[in-house]
C-alpha cells in the first residue's frame, strides 16, 4: 500500500510540473503580453511597421497632445534613431504599471535593426477610450526606465 501511494504521488507531481512548464512556454498557454495593453498603445506599435512617425502619430490620436508641435521633436529623434539603428522590427513591453483603474505606465523596448529604444507612455482611459498623454523615448534607457530597476 505504502508503495503505491509513493508512486501515485511522484506520478501527480511528474503532471504537475509538466502543466507548469506548458503554461510557461510562450505560445502554449502563458499569457499574451500585450493583453493588458490599452487599444491606443496597440494600434501605436502595429502603426511602427510603418515608420516611428507613423507610430507615434496613432499613439497621441485624440489624446491631448494630438495636433500639437509637442510631439514634433519627438518624432525627429526618432526619425534618427531609425536613420542610425534601422528600420523597426518588433517590440518588447517590460513592464505595465496599473496605477488605477484609468491610468497605466508601459515601459517598452523598441526593436530596431541595429539596436533597441525604450520609451515609457502614460496611457489614460478617457470619455472617449484611451489615449495617451505623455511619452518620452530615447535610445538610453536611464532616460526612460526608473532608477530603482537599473542598480544592482
Amino acid at each position: 500500500m505504502r508503495k503505491r501511494m509513493t508512486r501515485l504521488a511522484a506520478a501527480l507531481a511528474a503532471v504537475g510540473l509538466a502543466v507548469l512548464a506548458m503554461c510557461t512556454q510562450p505560445g502554449r498557454g502563458a499569457a499574451d503580453p500585450d493583453a493588458g495593453l490599452p487599444q491606443a498603445v496597440k494600434e501605436g506599435l502595429i502603426q511602427f511597421r510603418n515608420g516611428s512617425g507613423a507610430g507615434l502619430r496613432a499613439w497621441v490620436k485624440d489624446g491631448p497632445l494630438d495636433g500639437t508641435k509637442v510631439v514634433e521633436p519627438l518624432e525627429r529623434m526618432l526619425g534618427k534613431v531609425e536613420a542610425i539603428y534601422g528600420r523597426f522590427e518588433s517590440y518588447d513591453v517590460i513592464r505595465v504599471e496599473k496605477l488605477t483603474p484609468r491610468t497605466q505606465v508601459i515601459y517598452l523596448t523598441l526593436n530596431y535593426g541595429k539596436g533597441p529604444a525604450f520609451a515609457k507612455l502614460v496611457a489614460y482611459h478617457a470619455r472617449t477610450g484611451w489615449v495617451v498623454p505623455q511619452l518620452v523615448a530615447n535610445t538610453d534607457p536611464s532616460v526612460v526606465l526608473p532608477a530603482q530597476w537599473r542598480e544592482p
